[in-house]
C-alpha cells in the first residue's frame, strides 16, 4: 500500500500518512487475521492500482507493468466478484490519465492485455482444481451462471 501512495502523492510524508491511516483502521486487521477471501482481494487490487498507475504515468505504456495489472486483477478476481469494482475504477483511472492516448493500437491491445485476456485466463485457470476432477471448460459458464443466480437470490 505504501508504494501506490507513494507513487499517488508523490511525497513521502502522504504515503506514510495514508499507510498509518490504513494500519488504524479497523477493519484491515481484522480482515487479516480470519478466515475471509476479503483482504486477498484487496491486496490483489492494490497491487493491481499501483502497476496501473505506475504504467499510466509514463510517456509511454509500459507492457510489463499492464502485464503485472492484468495478473493482479485476474488474481483479484478470482479471489471476489466484487474485484469487477477496482477493474472498473482502474479502468477509468487509466482513461483519464491517458486520454486519446490509449485509440493507439499499442496502448489499446496493452490495455485489453490487462484488463481482458490476463484477467479472464487467470480466472479460468483458478478453476483447474475443478476441472482436474473431471468437469470441463464447458460446463464453467452453466457453473458461474448458477452462482451468480445463488448469490442474486439470497434473502
Amino acid at each position: 500500500f505504501y508504494a501506490l501512495a507513494r507513487r499517488a502523492t508523490a511525497g513521502e510524508r502522504a504515503a506514510v500518512l495514508a499507510s498509518v491511516l490504513l494500519l488504524c483502521d479497523g477493519v484491515y486487521l481484522v480482515q487479516s487475521r480470519i478466515a475471509m477471501t476479503n483482504i486477498f482481494a484487496v491486496l490483489f487490487q492494490v497491487a493491481a492500482a499501483l502497476f496501473i498507475l505506475r504504467a499510466a504515468l509514463r510517456p509511454r505504456l509500459s507492457a510489463p507493468d499492464m502485464a503485472l495489472a492484468g495478473v493482479f486483477l485476474g488474481l483479484a478476481l478470482s479471489t471476489r466478484w466484487t474485484s469487477l469494482w477496482a477493474a472498473g475504477y482502474l479502468g477509468l483511472v487509466l482513461l483519464a490519465v491517458r486520454r486519446l492516448r490509449l485509440i493507439k493500437p499499442r496502448e489499446l491491445s496493452l490495455t485489453l492485455l490487462a484488463f481482458v485476456v490476463l484477467p479472464a485466463g487467470i480466472y479460468v485457470l483458478s478453476y483447474w482444481p475443478w476441472m482436474a476432477q473431471g468437469h470441463s471448460l464447458s460446463e464453467l459458464l452453466p457453473l458461474q451462471k448458477a452462482i451468480w443466480r445463488y448469490h442474486a437470490d439470497l434473502r
